[in-house]
């Protein structure tokens, strides 16, 4: 038995489980609304902001990116398109 069978941990060599179309919706809703709140922050408090949002908005990014994705091997999966990223 090794540590990731015992901890329940997927390997990193299987891809994750396919998610429903609503936990990825709520994902993005999620992510947009982080996105307002940074936006916010900055407007309103441009001198506090710096290097926390910048990492925050590059993974923002990183998990739109994903999550764009995901929709789109979806969608492609539906239809039979071939996919182009």
């Amino acid at each position: 038995m090794t540590a990731r069978t015992f901890c329940g941990c997927t390997p990193p060599t299987v891809p994750p489980a396919p998610r429903d179309a609503v936990t990825i919706g709520r994902d993005v809703a999620n992510a947009a609304e982080r996105l307002d709140v940074i936006a916010y922050r900055m407007f309103v408090q441009p001198d506090d902001t710096g290097e926390r949002e910048t990492t925050e908005l590059d993974a923002l990014a990183v998990g739109i990116a994903r999550l764009a994705r995901e929709l789109r091997m979806r969608q492609h999966g539906k239809d039979g398109a071939p996919c182009h990223d």
